[in-house]
């Protein structure tokens, strides 16, 4: 399956319908409010409040110093490239040459292959675009292709916008907050792409618990509503990058979206600390601890 055809398989009109009075131009950035077409490069540097700054505050007052007060950014891995391109390509595919361009396969050790090789940086460069590896771009290529071309998967995308970004004041502590759904559509519905390792229930769960994912869809459901949209929602769409890409759309039980929300509240008491008192203490152990492995894991355990 070729690139071009991956892109003219999926284009959908950008529009938001009912929330439509809520969007803003960009010049009115950064006030409360829906934004379209917004950079991720601009998302991430600027201010505000977000599921991932509430994870750093809940997981320690030092990780959240080390990210957003030091701006201490980790590296960007191969597996974090490969999701950019993956939510790329599912969700923008139409957009991919104005960000990305697949590298071609030259021999550098031949002096036309290295003649080849700094022309084709050189066109990078100049047109303000990143090389992809051909290996990698075939990697995520066709679970991408398969995901976006599944019927449920193009009716719940058949209307909405990519890449949004979410602007609100939080009425308690009168901060700016952030988040940006991977799909909004006009009734309100969030839909957020992850590379699963397991679409299983079971699987997708387990990593949903590890993440926060509760907490994300309690944020950005917050985020909805600090903007007046009454009934706002939200799914996971989860997708494994082997053959035969098995995938599933998620949303979390409306009690654990409840504790998620719960916790978001503990996050910004706890910001609000680390800025008023200047603590940022580590969280280390304090001699040896004993654990236990969760009962799935187990298959002979005394107390059962």
């Amino acid at each position: 399956m070729t690139q071009e055809k991956l892109s003219a398989e999926k284009k959908t009109a950008i529009s938001l319908g009912s929330l439509s009075h809520l969007v803003r131009e960009n010049k009115d950035w950064p006030q409360p409010g829906i934004y379209l077409g917004i950079s991720n490069e601009k998302y991430h540097s600027a201010k505000g409040l977000s599921k991932s700054t509430l994870d750093a505050a809940l997981s320690s007052p030092a990780s959240y110093r080390a990210s957003y007060i030091d701006g201490i950014r980790r590296p960007e891995t191969p597996a974090m490239l490969e999701g950019t391109l993956f939510h790329k390509l599912v969700l923008e595919p139409y957009d991919f040459d104005n960000e990305f361009r697949i590298s071609p396969e030259v021999n550098k050790r031949t002096t036309a292959g290295k003649e080849a090789w700094k022309k084709f940086i050189e066109s990078c460069e100049r047109d303000g675009v990143r090389a992809i590896d051909p290996v990698m771009y075939s990697r995520v290529h066709d679970p991408a292709y398969s995901v976006m071309t599944e019927p449920e998967v193009k009716e719940l995308m058949s209307e909405g916008a990519p890449e949004v970004t979410v602007l609100w004041i939080d009425p308690t502590t009168n901060q700016l907050c952030k988040c940006r759904p991977d799909w909004l559509r006009p009734d309100g519905l969030m839909i957020d792409l992850k590379k699963a390792r397991s679409s299983r229930p079971r699987g997708f769960s387990l990593g949903a618990g590890d993440h926060g994912y509760h907490r994300q869809a309690a944020w950005y459901m917050r985020g909805l509503r600090a903007l007046g949209v009454s009934e706002p929602s939200f799914i996971f769409l989860a997708a494994e990058m082997e053959y035969p890409f098995h995938w599933g759309t998620y949303e979390i039980h409306p009690d654990d979206v409840k504790s998620g929300d719960k916790e978001c509240n503990d996050a910004l008491v706890q910001i609000m600390a680390i800025h008023q008192f200047k603590s940022y203490s580590r969280r280390v152990s304090k001699g040896i601890q004993t654990i236990r492995l969760p009962r799935w894991a187990v298959k002979y355990r005394e107390d059962d």
